[in-house]
């Protein structure tokens, strides 16, 4: 996870809702926490796979 000086992000969180995004939800997580270290997905009642497979 990347780290700025100038303030701490231990309290900013990033909430991903999804709906049937199975192609790309990962690779939007992985973006996030690059920069954040809460990140949460909310899935939405996908259908084309179950979200917590992909992880």
């Amino acid at each position: 996870m990347k780290q700025n000086s100038s303030f701490s992000t231990e309290h900013i969180w990033c909430v991903i809702p999804v709906f049937n995004n199975k192609n790309t939800v990962k690779d939007v997580v992985l973006g996030c926490r690059l920069y954040l270290q809460n990140v949460v997905v909310v899935d939405d009642g996908s259908t084309d796979t179950d979200i917590s497979a992909l992880f």
